[in-house]
């Protein structure tokens, strides 16, 4: 069975298969929406992981949180067919792209 993460931030990275579901329909109320990925790869960096967070608790309802440590880029954003990375936070091109396609 299909499940999504007890909550919308998490600090232990997300399992691969529950990542596929997000993005196949993770976007609250909508079944068929999109829900967006927010990534990090980075070890002790609690000031990034708490501007995330915020980011994060502003779009409650497409919005989901993690760690992926196996990734190259320090932030990664994801949705369905579609991807931003980041080697250092920018909060305009972070909003902007979960604006776009939310």
């Amino acid at each position: 069975m299909e499940t999504f993460p007890t909550q919308r931030v998490n600090e232990f990275p997300i399992p691969v298969a529950v990542q596929k579901h997000i993005l196949e329909h993770g976007g609250g109320s909508d079944p068929d929406k999109p829900g967006i990925l927010v990534q990090y790869n980075c070890r002790d960096c609690p000031g990034l992981v708490e501007q995330l967070k915020a980011i994060a608790e502003r779009y409650p309802d497409v919005v989901w949180l993690a760690p992926y440590p196996e990734m190259t880029p320090k932030i990664a954003l994801t949705t369905r067919d579609k991807l931003l990375a980041l080697d250092a936070y920018d909060e305009a091109r972070i909003v902007e792209f979960i604006r776009k396609y939310r």
